[in-house]
């Protein structure tokens, strides 16, 4: 039996963690070694523990890979996106066999596509620890 870390002095940041909205962004900022990651796996725990779908990366991990991680994650979603965005999406995922991966410029629109057709069907929190490294 594992148990949750506890998070000492963190009580208000929980508590609003447990009052965000069902979407939007949160930022969590703060200087090194201060608890953000932490801070992280506690939201990650509060979603799940709420029924939400929650997907997690590391931004110093996958910075070049960027947004492949998260499309991978929602690759059995394709299909509940439209057609113009699930046929690219699975090109650039290498998973059917086409033309071209769609341009770099339309990558972030695709994803948000295939994560909004997901979420349609259950909440989903995206937690990304040190995303500062991640290009736009």
């Amino acid at each position: 039996m594992t148990m949750d870390p506890i998070l000492l002095g963190r009580d208000a940041e929980l508590a609003r963690l447990a009052a965000l909205p069902p979407s939007g962004l949160l930022v969590v900022t703060g200087d090194r070694g201060c608890g953000k990651s932490a801070l992280l796996s506690a939201a990650a725990r509060q979603a799940a523990g709420s029924g939400r779908r929650v997907i997690t990366g590391h931004g110093a991990e996958t910075a070049a890979l960027w947004p492949l991680p998260l499309l991978l994650a929602l690759r059995d979603d394709l299909a509940a996106a439209p057609p113009a965005v699930s046929g690219p999406a699975m090109t650039f995922l290498g998973l059917a066999p086409g033309g071209p991966p769609p341009a770099h410029d339309r990558i972030n629109t695709i994803v948000g596509t295939v994560v909004a057709a997901a979420a349609r069907h259950r909440p989903i929190t995206i937690v990304v620890d040190d995303a500062c490294h991640l290009s736009a």
